[in-house]
């Protein structure tokens, strides 16, 4: 729906447009255009549109920058963190289809208080 004021802004660009015998076409969108240019016109500006602003770079540079850190070996991981382990505390049983269900029915317990 187009209100008054942009009726009324049409109707004064159509009514100059014929005093200098000029060719438009009201558009789908109400703005004028040319019949015979209007799918080229579209597709220039909604190709501009949709480029992305920023150009994809051709080389990145990073600086060379040794670190150094520690490096842990698995044997290593296992005696720093075996008090995990020994826990051996199951969080979720069963495989995919489970954990599913377990988060569906948080997701529904969550969406129950909120609304």
């Amino acid at each position: 729906m187009q209100v008054e004021y942009g009726i009324r802004r049409d109707k004064t660009i159509v009514d100059f447009y014929k005093q200098l015998n000029l060719d438009y076409h009201i558009g789908l969108n109400n703005f004028l255009q040319s019949a015979k240019q209007r799918e080229e016109w579209f597709n220039e500006y909604y190709t501009y549109q949709r480029q992305s602003q920023y150009k994809t770079p051709a080389t990145i540079n990073t600086p060379q920058i040794t670190l150094n850190l520690p490096q842990l070996t698995f044997e290593e991981l296992k005696q720093k963190y075996r008090c995990f382990w020994e826990i051996e505390k199951v969080y979720f049983p069963g495989g995919e289809i489970q954990a599913q269900a377990q988060l569906d029915s948080f997701l529904k317990k969550r969406y129950s208080g909120y609304h």
